[in-house]
C-alpha cells in the first residue's frame, strides 16, 4: 500500500504518488488534467502492509495443513474472508480520497460558486390519517429527489439551500435525473443570479454516472450561463450526510402531517406539506380550519 507524502492515510495501491504542488496548480487553474511527477516516489503504509502480511501468512499456514474435507471448507472461508477484507480496505481508501476532494471543493467556494449534492430519497407511500389494513397493500410510491446547494454569501458565510423534487411516476433513471437537474438549475439561477461556477457531487449509481450524464449536465449548465467545473462521485454509505439529514427532516414533516389529520394521497399533497408546516408555526387555528 502506498500513501501520499506527508500523510499517513492510504490513497492508492501499487501506483506512484502525485506531485501535490502540480496538482494544486492544475486544480486552481480549472483544468481537469492531473500532472504527475516523473520521479517515482513510494511511501509505505505500515498498517496496510501489516494487514497484507497477515493475510499472506494465513494462506501459507493453510498450505501446510494435510488434505481433508475440513481443509477445503476452511480454504473457501479464508478466500471469501480475504476478498471481503480487501474490498472493505479499498472502500475506506476511496472514501478518504473522496472526502479530501470534498474538502478541496469547499475551500474553493465563494459568492459566485456552489457545490450541489444530489441523491434519491426513499419513495413516499400514499397514506391517509385513518386507513384500513387492506388499503396498505398495492401502493405505488412517489419519488422524491433532494439537491443540497452549498455556497458563500457576500459576507463569506457558508450557507445551504435544499431543493426537493417530487415526481409522481418515474423510473429514477438517467433521463429522470437530468430532468430534475435542469429544473433545479433553473431554480438556482433564480435564487442566486450571480452564481457562475458549479461543482456537483453524487453517488456512483447508474443514473448519475456515465459519460452521457456528465456531458448532459455540462450542456444544461452552459445553457444557464453556469460553468460545470468538477463532478465527483462518493462511495456507498459515504458522502451523502447532508442530503440524508434533510431527507430525514422532510420525512418527519410528512409523518407529522398525517398524524395531525392530513391525507397524503397524491403528489399535490406532498408539495403542500411545507406550506402547511409554515401555517402551523404561524397560526395553528388557521391550519386546522384549512384542513377542514
Amino acid at each position: 500500500m502506498l500513501v501520499e507524502q506527508k500523510n499517513d492515510r492510504c490513497f492508492s495501491c501499487l501506483v506512484t504518488t502525485v506531485n501535490t504542488q502540480h496538482q494544486r496548480k492544475e486544480e486552481a487553474g480549472g483544468d481537469l488534467k492531473v500532472l504527475r511527477c516523473k520521479r517515482k516516489n513510494y511511501y509505505i503504509c505500515i498498517k496496510c502492509n501489516s494487514l497484507l502480511a497477515l493475510l499472506r501468512r494465513m494462506v501459507d499456514l493453510m498450505a501446510d495443513v494435510p488434505p481433508s474435507e475440513s481443509k477445503d471448507e476452511i480454504e473457501i472461508d479464508l478466500l471469501t474472508a480475504k476478498v471481503d477484507i480487501l474490498s472493505w480496505l479499498f472502500h475506506i481508501i476511496r472514501g478518504v480520497q473522496q472526502d479530501k476532494s470534498k474538502q478541496f471543493v469547499m475551500s474553493q467556494l465563494d459568492s459566485k460558486s456552489g457545490l450541489l449534492s444530489s441523491d434519491w430519497a426513499m419513495k413516499v407511500l400514499p397514506q391517509s390519517h385513518r386507513e384500513k389494513m387492506d388499503e396498505w397493500f398495492g401502493k405505488k410510491g412517489i419519488s422524491l429527489h433532494v439537491d443540497v446547494l452549498f455556497y458563500m454569501d457576500t459576507n463569506h458565510t457558508l450557507k445551504k439551500i435544499t431543493y426537493f423534487t417530487a415526481i409522481d411516476r418515474c423510473l429514477q433513471d438517467m433521463s429522470s435525473v437530468l430532468c430534475v437537474f435542469e429544473h433545479v438549475i433553473d431554480q438556482i439561477k433564480m435564487d442566486l443570479p450571480n452564481l457562475t461556477t458549479l461543482y456537483t457531487r453524487s453517488d456512483n449509481a447508474g443514473c448519475y454516472a456515465g459519460t452521457a450524464a456528465i456531458i448532459s449536465r455540462q450542456v444544461i449548465c452552459d445553457s444557464a450561463d453556469i460553468r460545470l467545473k468538477r463532478t465527483d462521485f462518493s462511495e456507498p454509505q459515504r458522502g451523502k450526510d447532508q442530503a440524508d439529514r434533510d431527507i430525514a427532516v422532510a420525512k418527519s414533516c410528512l409523518k407529522a402531517y398525517t398524524d395531525r389529520g392530513g391525507n397524503l394521497m397524491n403528489l399535490l399533497a406532498v408539495c403542500l406539506v411545507p406550506k402547511h408546516q409554515l401555517l402551523l408555526l404561524m397560526s395553528p387555528n388557521v391550519f386546522y380550519q384549512k384542513l377542514k
